[in-house]
């Protein structure tokens, strides 16, 4: 195990061994010695997780789609998303039309009650997304949920598990 020690400006290589004699000797403090070892041990715990010791590359740093997120490819040394629509969002690609990026997630904003039509749109209480609009739940043509209209001859109630179409 090898440790780096900065000494007037300049990296000198310090082993172990050389720590031990310095030590011995006082040139060392208990100290400084302590520090070095705690910085070689978490060092080396550090590059045991994978995706730490390797550090993802700057943009403009890709070669041939290595080192590009899933779904992305590498393009004059960017990753960008695949032509055909799909829109970068994190570390991936929307390729549904639905989608839009919402805080750095691929949100299909036609269902998604907290962001209904638009980033962070929320729907109220008793109200869901449908088609990109909130509605309310408790309609005879969305009784519970989207679209789950009642008959003619029913109408939407609210029970003690939600909505329901009752005759």
């Amino acid at each position: 195990m090898e440790l780096m020690e900065r000494n007037e400006g300049s990296a000198v290589d310090t082993s172990l061994d050389n720590v031990a004699r310095g030590l011995a000797d006082g040139t060392l403090s208990r100290g400084r010695a302590l520090r070095l070892m705690g910085a070689a041990l978490m060092s080396g715990a550090l590059a045991s997780i994978p995706g730490i010791a390797w550090a993802k590359p700057k943009p403009g740093n890709c070669e041939r789609d290595k080192h590009c997120p899933a779904g992305q490819v590498c393009v004059d040394r960017f990753c960008q998303c695949p032509t055909g629509g799909a829109i970068p969002c994190g570390d991936t690609c929307c390729d549904s039309p639905e989608d839009l990026c919402c805080n750095g997630v691929c949100t299909n904003v036609v269902f998604d009650r907290n962001n209904c039509g638009a980033c962070g749109n929320r729907c109220g209480a008793g109200e869901d997304c449908c088609g990109e609009t909130c509605v309310p739940l408790d309609t005879e043509q969305n009784c519970g949920c989207c679209g789950c209209g009642c008959l003619q001859t029913e109408q939407c109630v609210q029970t003690t598990q939600g909505y329901t179409c009752i005759a």
